[in-house]
């Protein structure tokens, strides 16, 4: 998991490029004055642990020279904020995200970097450029911000504890409905190695087909592909610490459905945006019968538009791994903050809610499920005193439990009551009915009576 950490989402744009060799320029502290570098070179080493980089200075919209960004010649990349004199934003593991700017280096806040060219900004991971709308938005953003951000900076150098950090300054996540299911989802999901190496379109695929089965329709995965999910709130949902799924019968189920459709090219597991794309969709309506739309998307504010109208979005990523080394990937993105779009990998257990902004993003897909919603049963709580699940419904907290009962008479008054799955059993006072056969007033225990135990 890549160790990017922010301390605060400061709005700013334009650039002063001065690019110095750190530690062998020693003429950079002119520009800013050897207490500072000083400052800065202390966070460089705690962070990064580097001795060889560069130095870059950067404008804010409403501040000149208001950043630096450090760049390590190997890997890993800091950007510090003068003003607040922190650290905005460092990853020890992914290059930064200027090594492929060609103009001049703007910053606005973590994802979101720019380069000026003689055409206008552009946006360096959407490869699109910003209007000037887009452009006023960031300088009006970038006042109020730092307004907020310096008033918790006061607070907590007043504190007594001095260790609190700008992270509570960082804009509010983003996040679709119900995302701690892909923040909890660790081991029931499909498998991407062995056999089944090179799957991960799959798994991303029915990742997002687990997340609907569990709150929206109880029918896109069959009851003996699923595995259940047990929370330990009958209310909180988010305690489940392993998010219901689906075993691998039903990850092989789609990916016959995809070899008998010839979206599945022999001898390989992978896919490409538009198979993944003909097959989630495809699937949904050949083999459960429900009616889809299905939305590409091609650029990363595209990807956060679908999130924040609670969509989870299928993600095509491309770079280094601090583990796993070069990949390309599909990952689930569910929610972003001021840092980027948060993921699972599909990893069983790792990376469940990794930041993707080290990556190269590609073409992103989600789907629209038409229709009303129905009554499932993926998660199930399990009472102190009763052994037995209950299964409860996330959007209307209905649910069901004991499948049955046996009976046993202890008296003229009560019974007991026994569920046939556990070792539940409770007294109850005996409930009489009417038979007509009988004509007897009879309970279920088989006490009986011939006159209305009401008169």
């Amino acid at each position: 998991m890549k160790k990017i950490l922010l301390f605060i989402a400061t709005i700013s744009l334009s650039l002063l490029g001065i690019t110095v060799m750190a530690r062998e320029n020693i003429g950079f502290s002119s520009l800013i004055g050897l207490r500072e570098l000083a400052n800065l070179e202390e966070l460089i080493t705690v962070t990064l642990g580097s001795n060889n980089y560069t130095l870059t200075l950067m404008d804010g919209f409403e501040e000149t020279d208001k950043y630096i960004l450090v760049e390590d010649i190997e890997m890993g990349y800091l950007i510090y904020d003068r003003s607040l004199q922190e650290y905005v934003e460092y990853s020890e593991f992914d290059v930064s995200p200027y090594n492929i700017s060609e103009g001049q280096k703007l910053y606005a806040a973590p994802t979101y970097y720019f380069d000026v060219t003689c055409d206008g900004t552009l946006s360096i991971y959407d490869d699109i450029m910003i209007s000037d709308e887009e452009t006023q938005i960031y300088s009006s953003l970038e006042t109020k911000l730092s307004e907020q951000y310096y008033g918790i900076k006061y607070q907590q150098s007043t504190s007594q504890s001095g260790t609190q950090s700008l992270l509570a300054a960082t804009i509010d996540p983003v996040h679709i409905p119900y995302s701690y299911y892909f923040s909890n989802l660790r081991n029931n999901m499909g498998v991407n190695n062995g056999l089944y190496s090179g799957s991960c379109g799959y798994v991303a695929i029915c990742m997002i087909y687990a997340y609907y089965d569990t709150f929206f329709k109880d029918l896109i995965i069959p009851e003996t592909q699923e595995e259940k999910g047990e929370t330990f709130s009958p209310t909180d949902f988010s305690t489940c610490t392993d998010s219901p799924g689906h075993n691998i019968f039903f990850q092989d189920a789609v990916m016959n459905y995809a070899a008998v459709k010839g979206y599945k090219t022999p001898g390989s597991n992978a896919l490409n945006i538009t198979r993944l794309q003909s097959i989630i969709t495809g699937y949904m309506t050949e083999e459960v019968g429900l009616t889809t739309t299905r939305t590409r998307t091609d650029t990363l504010a595209k990807c956060k538009t679908a999130i924040s109208s609670g969509y989870p979005v299928i993600i095509g990523i491309d770079g280094w791994h601090p583990s796993e080394g070069q990949i390309s990937h599909f990952v689930v993105g569910y929610a972003y903050d001021s840092i980027g779009i948060i993921a699972n990998f599909g990893w069983m257990g790792n990376d469940r809610q990794t930041h993707i902004n080290g990556y190269t993003i590609g073409d992103g897909l989600y789907i629209d499920i038409s229709g009303n919603p129905t009554y499932t049963d993926n998660y199930y709580y399990v009472e102190d005193d009763d052994y037995c699940r209950r299964y409860i419904d996330v959007r209307t907290g209905y649910s069901t439990q004991h499948p049955g009962y046996t009976y046993n008479n202890l008296n003229g008054t009560y019974h007991t009551r026994n569920c046939t799955a556990c070792a539940y059993s409770e007294q109850i006072v005996h409930l009489y009915k009417y038979n007509n056969a009988l004509q007897l007033y009879v309970c279920a225990c088989g006490a009986s009576r011939r006159e209305n135990p009401l008169d």
